[in-house]
């Protein structure tokens, strides 16, 4: 058990942005890059529950409404361990429970009250329907809790404060009954400010990301990061602004625990991003961005030089009408390893495609690679990571929805554990089919 999770905490933090959490944790650790719409793109997005008080609901009050709903997913693992040598396979079922209490609408026609609240909640519990003690022992319950509220009307001029909570239990790299097993919460504030005739655009804001590992052979990766950031905004154009972005941060590891192999080390990561955004037509919108870069670790982790430190993003928007968006972006950005190494770069261009056909059928396909350098004293690690994927979802009725999900997920890496290169988590390729039904109202 004791090499089986030793594999396990060299190769974990791989695991860590394979899901849909990664662009919010790394966002908060080492100043993620964003240039606006799109800039989440191919992370998936889940269907249930409605995003606005005027489809269905269980009206509470006069402005509060409480959306339920309750999926169920059956399909197929083919890698559960992320084994390139011995992979093993398993039928999977997913029960997601889901409820929202809000009382208006995300963004509309402006027409939010002055103070808007949503809190909401997905309950996911996954089992495996396999006879394997080691698949079975993956079986987890996976909660995520968020809640944001807002002060202020204006989709422009208003104070926002989100928090997002989630305990994440899976399966580690190679055959075990453990679990890699942490919690997380996100929360931040954001100000946003448009003075005077609304040429210039303001938004100043705050994230605080705890990172914990309830395992202890992990603990020495726990942290908290801090990042305040700085968006003006000019409008050049009526519809296209040019824009200054400077980000502050500061991650500390508690120090749980502490590993010769793997010490971890505080940084104060910095970002400063120039660059324009906006429509290039009616169809089309461009968002650009080029900066400086620098994670300043402390004490004698290895420090980001040369190309490492340009911050960049290139994304266009192609929306031919409201059925219907393509985004297609790249980005060269530092994101700091609580696991391997100290920090690593990233290149990754993303496609990602939403369209709808009449009211019902909804289609939505990504793909996004990224080549990953792992750096930190003594290391120099090359992962080269690459995820697709397609979703088809059905609204048979406003209240009853089905739907097909496959996720294609490769990484390989020109490093492995010296006694064992063929050590789960370094070269894998990793296939995931699911069949849904639901019911949203």
């Amino acid at each position: 058990m004791t090499s089986v999770r030793n594999k396990l905490a060299l190769a974990s933090l791989l695991h860590l942005f394979l899901g849909g959490v990664a662009f919010a944790q790394t966002a908060a650790q080492q100043g993620t890059i964003s240039v606006g719409a799109g800039a989440n793109a191919g992370q998936g997005q889940v269907v249930g529950v409605r995003n606005d008080a005027d489809h269905g609901g269980i009206r509470l009050s006069e402005s509060a409404v409480l959306h339920v709903g309750i999926g169920t997913e059956t399909g197929y693992d083919t890698n559960v361990f992320f084994d390139k040598v011995n992979p093993v396979s398993s039928p999977i079922l997913r029960l997601v429970p889901e409820f929202k209490l809000t009382n208006g609408h995300d963004w509309d026609n402006g027409n939010n009250p002055q103070t808007y609240y949503r809190l909401g909640a997905q309950l996911l519990y996954r089992q495996y329907l396999s006879d394997n003690e080691y698949v079975k022992a993956q079986n987890a319950f996976n909660p995520t809790i968020d809640g944001v509220i807002r002060f202020g009307s204006s989709q422009r001029t208003n104070v926002e404060i989100t928090d997002r909570f989630g305990r994440y239990l899976d399966p580690p790299y190679g055959a075990s009954s453990g679990n890699i097993d942490r919690i997380e919460n996100l929360a931040s504030i954001r100000l946003s400010l448009v003075p005077g005739g609304g040429r210039f655009d303001i938004k100043l804001g705050y994230t605080n990301l705890i990172n914990r590992f309830l395992d202890d052979q992990l603990a020495f990766a726990n942290n908290m990061a801090h990042d305040v950031t700085f968006d003006l905004s000019w409008k050049w154009f009526p519809k296209t602004s040019l824009f200054v972005q400077v980000s502050q941060g500061y991650v500390g590891y508690s120090r749980d625990q502490v590993r010769a192999d793997a010490p971890r080390e505080d940084s104060f990561p910095l970002r400063t991003l120039a660059g324009l955004r906006g429509l290039l037509t009616e169809k089309l919108a461009m968002n650009i961005g080029v900066g400086y870069a620098n994670a300043f670790y402390q004490g004698a982790a290895a420090q980001s030089t040369g190309l490492d430190n340009v911050a960049g993003a290139l994304e266009f928007s192609y929306a031919p009408n409201e059925f219907g968006e393509m985004i297609l972006g790249y980005r060269h950005e530092i994101r700091n390893s609580p696991v391997i190494g100290n920090f690593y770069t990233v290149d990754s261009p993303y496609l990602n495609v939403r369209w709808m056909v009449g009211q019902r059928l909804s289609i939505t396909g990504f793909g996004r690679y990224e080549a990953r350098t792992f750096k930190g004293p003594m290391l120099e690690r090359n992962d080269n990571f690459v995820q697709s994927g397609v979703t088809l979802d059905l609204f048979i009725t406003k209240w009853l929805y089905a739907g097909a999900n496959y996720t294609n997920t490769i990484n390989r890496s020109d490093s492995g554990l010296a006694s064992n290169p063929n050590a789960p988590g370094f070269d894998y390729a990793r296939h995931l089919i699911l069949f849904r039904l639901g019911l949203t109202y």
